[in-house]
């Protein structure tokens, strides 16, 4: 256990006095009704420091440019990779870690309008090789199509959802071996579109 005064405050004495607080020696029997720490409580930890990316989300045509009747296709702006955080503890006697990983899954798009047909799509993400993760929707059987002009000086605000997998193991390792699924993880960003009409004379 290690005792942090810049969080804390006051002694080290002082926080082992605490109601809640059990300091069990690495000779002594933890008593019955109290958790122990183990590479699952680590994982969570770890879980719960994890930041992911929001999905570098690149349009055609440009968010600014879109026209009616023409899909929206949409790509990466560059690769995304894993992410990962290790917690660890090697302290009286405890040397253990573990190490949750996140890996980019799928990317759901929403139109923000029902002016939009389809009003989403959703796409799962394929690892490139070299590694990281990509998505091109240009040959997709669903693309956000928008049906009619924004108003001037409006705009649609299109939405990105990426879900992330996310696993733990034992070790410092994100390459350990998978212990258990923990709960997916989500990051969004967010789009202004505006959206023209464009004028066309035909000739027969």
């Amino acid at each position: 256990m290690r005792y942090d005064t810049s969080s804390t405050g006051g002694t080290p004495q002082k926080c082992l006095d605490q109601d809640g607080f059990v300091f069990v020696g690495p000779d002594d029997p933890a008593p019955t009704d109290a958790p122990v720490l183990d590479p699952e409580i680590l994982a969570g930890l770890a879980y719960k420091k994890t930041t992911l990316p929001a999905p570098p989300l690149a349009l055609s045509p440009k968010p600014k440019q879109q026209v009616v009747n023409l899909a929206t296709h949409a790509r990466f702006a560059k690769k995304l990779g894993r992410v990962w955080v290790t917690a660890a503890i090697q302290e009286a006697g405890l040397d253990l870690a573990a190490t949750t990983v996140a890996e980019p899954a799928t990317l759901r798009l929403v139109a923000g309008t029902d002016d939009a047909d389809p009003a989403s799509c959703t796409y799962d993400l394929a690892e490139s090789d070299g590694g990281g993760y990509a998505v091109d929707t240009e040959d997709a059987d669903c693309n956000i199509t928008y049906r009619r002009v924004t108003a001037k000086g409006a705009a649609h605000t299109l939405k990105a959802y990426l879900t992330w997998r996310v696993s733990w193991a034992e070790g410092d390792s994100p390459d350990g071996t998978p212990r258990h699924q923990m709960p997916d993880g989500e990051s969004v960003d967010e789009v202004a579109v505006t959206v023209k009409e464009i004028q066309a004379i035909n000739r027969d």
